[in-house]
């Protein structure tokens, strides 16, 4: 068995890596997290939870012992002011890198971004991502660098924009190409490459099985929900603007958001190797049954909207 801990196992990315890492049979589990509430329902009693807090290094001693590899995708998706990304996404990694040099543990793999290296120009969050990457290459372990594409869950807040406002705006090129991930097909080939162990020191490009341009995502959530597509193009210049507006504002959290877009959005191919076999438009209608469900309050409590600009 491969003993590894899996940083960032209550979102969706890390928790469909500790699922994956489950049900191969051949990983010892640990997860880190907060609280041991925040653990999803089908993972307990699966994975071995060590409660800390990445923020507070000193709660992280002796998460690493015993292990043989860390995964961490830890990271701030949605726009609060505090805490910073700086604090969670950068130091809270280093953090979970000083614990795994300290424990000598064999791997460590960390989800960074598409195209980090010539994002982090211009884009804080990769700016981010890329110098954590940076200092896993020189800490002595060995590294799996994984840079995918983009995720479902991201893509999901279409469905609920496009249901509640009727319309959705697409900013930039319209024709930009990318194919996004499914959390579970990512996980299970990081599981994969993991236990075959015939890789390291490696950088990992990687996307799904289909590929769209932005208008094809629009144009399928609307399909998904039955309604007529109703697409509204704006210029790439109104994401700079509300970037800089956020910066004026003090609100970095949302400017490194808004960067990031404006990258993502002027660059014509951001796909990456396809891998899995899990479908958008199967992705879609799950989450929109879901969703339709959410607006009936007898049945299941909704969950506040994501704070997330309706744009794509």
């Amino acid at each position: 068995m491969i003993k590894i801990v899996i940083a960032g196992a209550t979102g969706y990315v890390g928790g469909n890596v500790a699922r994956a890492c489950v049900s191969s049979g051949l990983f010892d589990v640990r997860v880190l997290t907060r609280d041991v509430k925040r653990i999803p329902h089908d993972l307990v009693g699966k994975v071995e939870p060590f409660v800390a807090e990445v923020t507070q290094p000193e709660t992280l001693r002796g998460l690493c012992d015993g292990v043989d590899v860390i995964f961490s995708s830890i990271g701030m998706y949605i726009v609060n002011r505090k805490p910073s990304l700086w604090e969670v996404d950068y130091h809270g990694n280093l953090a979970l890198l000083d614990e795994a040099r300290r424990a000598r543990v064999n791997t460590f793999a960390f989800v960074s971004v598409l195209r980090g290296p010539e994002m982090a120009a211009v884009s804080p969050v990769a700016e981010i991502r890329e110098g954590v990457a940076a200092a896993i290459r020189a800490s002595g372990l060995d590294y799996l660098i994984y840079q995918p594409t983009g995720f479902y869950n991201d893509i999901g807040y279409l469905l609920r924009s496009a249901r509640q406002r009727g319309v959705l705006y697409v900013a930039g090129d319209p024709n930009v190409r990318i194919n996004p991930l499914h959390g579970l097909d990512f996980g299970e080939e990081v599981a994969r490459m993991i236990a075959a162990g015939n890789q390291r020191n490696t950088l990992v490009p990687i996307g799904g099985p289909e590929i769209f341009t932005r208008e094809e995502m629009a144009r399928l959530a609307f399909k998904t929900l039955g309604l007529p597509p109703k697409i509204r193009y704006m210029p790439l210049k109104m994401v700079s603007l509300m970037a800089d507006a956020a910066r004026f504002v003090g609100h970095e959290n949302a400017y490194t958001l808004f960067k990031f877009l404006e990258f993502a959005f002027s660059t014509p191919d951001m796909t990456g190797p396809c891998v899995g076999s899990r479908r958008l438009g199967d992705f879609f209608a799950r989450l929109a049954r879901e969703q339709s469900l959410a607006l009936r309050p007898s049945l299941v409590e909704e969950e506040p909207e994501a704070q997330t600009p309706p744009t794509l």
